[in-house]
């Protein structure tokens, strides 16, 4: 890193996220951990969000505007490839920051550095009266570590990983319900770590966060924070409620097996964790078997079968040596 370098990155994807980005921007500009900058990836907004964002004088402020649109997790990575800093801190552009979050969780980061990856509990925000669907979502997700059990301040990442193939992966139903971790804002990640691991699989868009908590969690410690350090807002108009959730999962009906697919083609992660090799094969079977019946899933729900050609294609690949794994991140182009 050079002198001039921040410590901490914190990277805010956004797409036409005018009403909010600015709340999300002033966050981050206002902590009390000063060495940092915020990187804005826009993925080609149609509405005002360049525009506002670009008012803001501040020279710790980065935005950069796809010349095309990338798409959500696509432009993730290309938020991660622009950042500088040792560590990144995720934002998401309709979330915010307490004022201390990035000290809170630099700090685990920097006091310990066998942990790769710090993750807080998050204030969830509701934007309006919520629904029946809303309401439901905050009685399953409102404390995801619980999954875990006890959690320490710093944790083993193997024995996290280990308790989560035995439970969230032996299943596909509610795949999303198996992120223990929580959104990106919740999150902070070493950058070695990253480089060592990949982004996001850009296969997935359902929930291509769990993917790379996995893989992180595989190679490093996790700290927990026991503090709301982070609001996380419910939309009650978006993806959010278990309605919409439920048809984006109907498309996505594959991510369990992809985000398994790239865990296991780290021969890190297998040698270390062969009890994960029987959960994949099992996935495999089950996406076989809902095939065969022509989309229709062992719990009856029918799903499209197009996404599984992609799969083959790419298990087909792997025979002339091609990689399962997630591509490591590089510099953005034009960076």
């Amino acid at each position: 890193m050079h002198d001039d370098s921040p410590l901490v990155s914190i990277c805010i994807p956004t797409y036409n996220r005018a009403s909010s980005v600015l709340q999300a921007v002033r966050s981050a500009l206002a902590q009390t951990y000063l060495n940092l900058e915020v990187i804005v990836s826009d993925d080609a907004s149609l509405d005002d969000t360049c525009v506002l964002l670009n008012r803001i004088e501040d020279p710790r402020l980065v935005v950069r505007r796809n010349a095309r649109r990338l798409g959500q997790v696509a432009n993730r990575n290309r938020n991660l490839q622009l950042a500088r800093g040792e560590l990144i801190k995720f934002l998401d552009s309709d979330d915010s920051l307490d004022p201390s979050c990035v000290r809170d969780m630099s700090m685990a980061l920097v006091d310990h550095p066998s942990v790769g990856l710090a993750f807080c509990r998050r204030r969830l925000v509701i934007d309006r009266r919520p629904t029946p669907d809303v309401n439901r979502w905050i009685q399953t997700y409102r404390n995801l570590h619980h999954a875990f059990g006890d959690l320490s301040p710093t944790n083993e990442g193997r024995k996290l990983l280990e308790t989560w193939l035995t439970a969230a992966a032996s299943s596909s139903a509610n795949w999303t319900r198996a992120n223990w971790i929580g959104e990106p804002t919740a999150v902070m990640v070493r950058r070695r770590v990253l480089e060592a691991c990949g982004g996001f699989d850009e296969r997935t868009r359902l929930a291509p966060d769990i993917g790379l908590w996995l893989r992180v969690m595989a190679r490093s410690d996790v700290a927990f924070i026991d503090a709301e350090l982070v609001n996380y807002r419910v939309n009650t108009g978006s993806s959010t409620s278990e309605s919409e959730a439920a048809s984006s999962g109907r498309r996505s009906w594959l991510e369990r097996l992809w985000t398994l697919e790239a865990l296991a083609a780290d021969p890190k992660v297998t040698n270390t964790f062969p009890a994960l090799l029987p959960v994949l094969a099992g996935a495999r079977r089950e996406a076989f078997r809902t095939v065969t019946k022509l989309g229709r899933g062992a719990e009856g729900r029918r799903y499209p079968i197009s996404p599984y050609g992609r799969y083959l294609a790419a298990r087909s690949g792997t025979l002339l040596g091609r990689s399962l794994a997630v591509p490591l991140l590089g510099p953005a182009a034009g960076a």
